[in-house]
């Protein structure tokens, strides 16, 4: 460990070297949660990208059968959103 038989070594500095150790695994262990809360950040931020993409590319499949004439009543369920969104803003 130190070059030292255990036997050799007095018991302050048993307690030394568990304060070091300590100090070391506290630091360990910080780094460790800020890993860990830094992973978690990234998972959220993540799934609300992913969320987003798959909005807008709904919208853009939409808008596709729209312009095709696949979707008949396009303009009613444009007047319905339009009405959702605008109650959502006036909140």
């Amino acid at each position: 460990m130190l070059g030292i038989e255990p036997k050799e070594i007095k018991s302050i500095q048993w307690y030394q070297l568990l304060g070091e150790i300590s100090v070391l695994l506290e630091s360990q262990n910080d780094e460790n949660t800020k890993l860990m809360e830094d992973l978690k950040r990234r998972e959220e931020r993540y799934g609300r990208r992913e969320q987003e993409y798959r909005k807008h590319i709904d919208e853009l499949q939409r808008e596709l059968r729209v312009r095709q004439g696949y979707e008949r009543d396009a303009e009613k369920r444009n007047k319905r959103t339009y009405k959702f969104l605008k109650g959502k803003l006036d909140e």
